[in-house]
């Protein structure tokens, strides 16, 4: 379930923060459904794998 929301904070930060400041300049405003996709993405295939390992791999 942290992993889930891992890849929320994850998508949100780099969404909100780390883009508008980048040289990049990723226009706004952003469609309903780049963020739910966006979201989704990072809950999968970031959060959850991350989530994992930890699980996995903590001593």
């Amino acid at each position: 379930m942290c992993g889930l929301f891992y890849g929320m904070a994850i998508e949100l930060f780099m969404r909100l923060i780390v883009l508008p400041l980048s040289g990049l300049h990723a226009g706004g405003p952003y469609t309903r459904e780049d963020i739910i996709r966006g979201l989704i993405g990072h809950m999968a295939f970031i959060g959850l794998p991350i989530a994992f390992s930890v699980w996995r791999f903590a001593p």
